[in-house]
């Protein structure tokens, strides 16, 4: 089993985790996006006395989310990356919550994912997915990338805006994964039947590390080399501001 150095730190939830021999650690960091103080930190404890030596590739959620925080995950996993010459894996953070609801919850072919994360300035990051698996799906499938594909593409907009693109007169409930899924009946105006699955769970409201240390175990044949790696913004005039 290959060894794998995951960061994450898209949104508020940072976390760091380390696949080794079949085992995950990982530690997070709540601090609300102070990454950039805290990601070494993690780091270390997550490789425990593993030497980073031994690590075999180095993963990293590239965004969209906090601007911030994309670029503390980039920039420490490009450069540990770099110093020990080894392949990155990386993964947009809506792309990672689609397939780590295929990791948490019996999913089956056919069915529909939305993902969105508080973008702020009242909007959110949204994108819809449709699950491509042969059968369904359990704690022990193979994660790759192609189980899940895009029906719309990452983009950035009101949450009335982006709930409109999906077709819910016509379609089943969708699975629901990011952090603004809460409250939904209290928060959003829409044709939603909220009784479906409202992610609880930490790795399913957040860009999860652990999971997408697995990923990227599953996926060598999307190792790429560390000057490869670019932020996915989406929002190109990006900054942190405050929460309204």
């Amino acid at each position: 089993m290959k060894t794998i150095l995951a960061i994450s730190c898209s949104t508020e939830c940072a976390s760091v985790a380390c696949l080794h021999q079949g085992k995950t650690t990982i530690t997070y960091n709540d601090s609300n996006n102070q990454h950039s103080e805290t990601i070494l930190s993690l780091v270390q404890q997550s490789l425990g006395e593993i030497d980073l030596q031994q690590v075999e590739c180095i993963a990293v959620d590239i965004g969209p989310g906090s601007f911030m925080g994309i670029r503390t995950a980039v920039a420490t996993a490009q450069g540990l990356a770099f110093s020990q010459n080894l392949p990155m894996y990386s993964l947009n953070s809506l792309h990672l919550l689609a397939l780590s609801s295929l990791y948490k919850k019996q999913v089956n072919n056919n069915e529909a994912i939305l993902t969105a994360l508080d973008a702020r300035r009242q909007e959110w990051y949204f994108a819809s997915w449709q699950v491509k698996l042969s059968k369904p799906s359990t704690i022990n499938t193979e994660l790759v990338q192609e189980a899940v594909e895009a029906t719309i593409l990452p983009s950035v907009a009101t949450p009335q805006q982006c709930l409109s693109q999906y077709d819910f007169d016509n379609n089943r409930a969708p699975i629901l994964t990011g952090n603004v899924w809460q409250n939904p009946e209290k928060m959003y105006e829409s044709k939603i039947d909220f009784k479906v699955f409202i992610p609880t769970e930490k790795e399913l409201q957040h860009p999860n590390a652990a999971i997408l240390a697995k990923i990227a175990q599953d996926n060598p044949n999307h190792w790429h080399h560390s000057s490869n790696l670019t932020p996915y913004y989406v929002r190109n005039n990006v900054a942190d501001v405050p929460k309204t």
